[in-house]
Parts: structure tokens; sequence; C-alpha cells
């Protein structure tokens, strides 16, 4: 570094030795009264699982770090299952510090019994893991509106304002960073001019390629790998969360991820196949449904290309191998995108395909009297290699 960092394991924890190589010790959130040395204070909160923070508070332990872990005991997953309590007997064992993080929407109105409520969801989880709770942090803030517990006398809270006057607080969500600040604690002399940092970021969503894209990320890793009981909770709330949220959407326009193009695998196609078969249903050429959009051909699943824009499909391209070439067997962008160039740039994701796996050529037919479409692939270099009068269809063919 210095450079945004991706999100896999390797790179939280080249940030991190970053952030220490420049001047930075690194302390757990709990500890946001200690100020004698430039400080990152390093904060966690587990949303989704606690197995999955695993590689990471291993990875901080080997580097001697250690950080808060916020646990949520109202969420989807359950803390004190014999899997979720071993993971978080280990973050203590690891020399990580637990703090609970506290939904605020499940607590009475009434004050006094909404701090009797906090007392005792700290005191379940100390029984959990084994280890006090000396600090709590709200979930979800921009959803709870005022936070009834950010200036506690018994509790240090990561946001309470006697402590963080002067911590900026850094933090990505749904796999996405707000902004590139995080860059400015990277540089030679940082410590000098900004001598404390407030860093959270969620383990779970670092434990996967960097390269994949946010959403890809979601269906491939992440929610295979969440227990049973999690499954409904990543399949409809998380990625909705992770499709509409305001940091994603800056992350997204900051890296020109408007558009991003995804390999339509068999997973991929049966999460979205009504959303598929209403924009194939469009299309008075290719009015597909389930049968042809599932139907398995060589090396389909690894050819087949879907266009995103944000978290709508914008296109597909549904292609397969045929006499070592790639074959297209369907070509579409949904009314709303067409004239935007975006037809282009989904060719140019299937020829990358063909490219990357070394095939000849890419293959496909076209109505003879499809003048649009026709007018559109000769521009792009293809061919007519020969008519079929009784299909009415021209194939065309471009070599690579």
């Amino acid at each position: 570094m210095p450079r945004m960092p991706d999100f896999t394991t390797e790179d939280h924890q080249l940030l991190l030795s970053s952030l220490r190589d420049v001047g930075y010790r690194i302390l757990p959130a709990s500890r946001l009264a200690d100020r004698l040395f430039p400080t990152v204070y390093l904060r966690h909160d587990i949303d989704l699982s606690p197995v999955l923070c695993l590689p990471i508070a291993r990875s901080e332990a080997v580097a001697s770090i250690a950080a808060t872990y916020y646990v949520l005991l109202s969420a989807h997953y359950n803390p004190a299952s014999r899997t979720n309590e071993d993971a978080l007997r280990e973050l203590v064992s690891l020399g990580h510090n637990i703090g609970l993080h506290y939904d605020v929407l499940r607590y009475p109105d009434d004050s006094a019994a909404a701090e009797r409520r906090l007392l005792e969801e700290c005191d379940r989880l100390a029984l959990i893991t084994g280890s006090s709770v000396t600090t709590v942090s709200l979930h979800q803030p921009s959803l709870s509106g005022r936070d009834p517990f950010l200036t506690s006398d018994t509790m240090v809270h990561p946001h309470d304002p006697r402590l963080t006057r002067d911590v900026p607080y850094i933090s990505d969500s749904c796999r996405a960073f707000r902004d590139e600040s995080l860059l400015e604690f990277l540089l030679p002399g940082a410590p000098e001019r900004m001598p404390y940092l407030q860093l959270l970021t969620h383990p779970e969503v670092w434990i996967g390629p960097g390269a994949m894209d946010r959403l890809t990320f979601l269906e491939r890793v992440l929610t295979p790998a969440a227990l049973s009981d999690s499954r409904s909770y990543f399949d409809d709330e998380v990625r909705a969360i992770w499709s509409a949220h305001s940091g994603a959407a800056a992350h997204d326009a900051r890296v020109g991820l408007h558009r991003r193009f995804i390999t339509a695998d068999r997973h991929w196609t049966a999460l979205n196949l009504d959303a598929l078969r209403a924009m194939y249903d469009e299309s008075p050429e290719l009015r597909w449904g389930a049968r042809e959009l599932t139907l398995d051909l060589p090396r389909k699943w690894e050819f087949s290309v879907a266009a995103l824009s944000g978290a709508q499909i914008a296109g597909a391209s549904m292609n397969s191998e045929r006499e070592g070439e790639l074959y297209v067997h369907s070509f579409l962008v949904r009314e709303g995108h067409r004239g935007t160039g975006l037809a282009d740039e989904l060719l140019d994701a299937v020829v990358d395909r063909a490219k990357a796996h070394d095939l000849r050529g890419i293959q496909l037919r076209v109505a003879q009297g499809n003048g649009h479409a026709l007018k559109f692939y000769l521009r792009r270099g293809f061919q007519i290699r020969r008519l079929e009068p009784d299909l009415n269809q021209l194939v065309l063919g471009m070599p690579l």
C-alpha cells in the first residue's frame, strides 16, 4: 500500500501492517480512552456469522493484534449454538475483546427497562464467551435513530462523543468503503497529522477473492458458507441491503461499477430465474422460459454472461462451446438500457470469455429480417458464413 485494500484476508492483514509501518499502534476499540501514542482503534461488527470471522481473527492474532468483536444476540445467527460459541470462545483465546452489538429496535421504549435489557444481554454474552463484556455498540444506527446508551457511564461506547471527538471513523459496508479517506492514514507522516483513527471492518466480507464483485461474492461465497438456519436471511435480507446501501452505491460509482458483468453460472441463473424470464418476455424473438434458461449445454455455465446495472439485470448472453468456438444462443439487452452502449460492453465481455479459454472464434445466428441486429454484429467484425433458408436465419462468425 498505499492503495485501497482488496477484500481478502491477505489484504486485511496488509492494511493493518501498513498502518503499523507508518507509526500507528493498534488497540481494541474498547480502549478508546487510551491516548498515549498515535493509535488505530480496531473494531469488528459480527453481523453475519461468528465462524466466518475466524480467518481475520487468526491473522490478527498471528500479527499480535487485538480487536474488539461486537456480537449481536438478536441476530439471525444463534451465538449460543455449539458452533458459534466455540468460535466466540476462540476469539477470546486469541486475545480479542468481546463487546455487545445491541439492536435498540428490539428494546423496550421505557429507558429503565431498556437499560435492564442491555445489562441482561451483556451478562448472557459473558456466559457464552467466558469473558466479561465492558463495551457496547449500536447495530444499524442509520435505522435505529437515537442511541440511548451513547454516553453510558458503565460501558465503553465506540461513538461516545466524550471519547471520539478527535477520532475520525472509517468503516466498510457491504464489501465496500464509502470513500478513499483510508488512504490518508497510510501515507508517511500521517500519525503526526492525524494521531487517532477508529477503524471498523466486517470480517465475514474479507474471506473471498478480492476481484469478485459484491453480489457475486454474496451468492457464491458468503451465502453458501452460512449455516443452514441463516440461509433465508442471506437470500432475502442481506442481498437487499447490499443492493441498496448508500455506501455500496458510492463505492460502485467511484470504481465504475454501475455496470458490471458476471458469469451467469448455474447457481446465479437459478437464483435469478424469474428476473431473467421477465427480461426474455420483452423480446418477441426470444421468449425463453425456465427450460431454455436452465438447459445444460457444453461449458454453458462458464461462458454465459449477465450484465448488471446496480442490482438489476440489464442484459444477458447465454453461451456454450460448439466446434471449438463460443456459440451465442441468445444475446439480449433489456429495454431501457438499449442505445446506452451496453450491447457493445456485453459483447466485449463475451469476447473476453472466448479469448480467456483459447477458443478460435464466436458463432451465432440472426433472423434474416433483423436488420438492426445484423448491422450491429457486422460493425463488430462478424461475417456472414451462410444462409439457412429453412430457418430464415443467417449464421455469423468472427475469428479470434
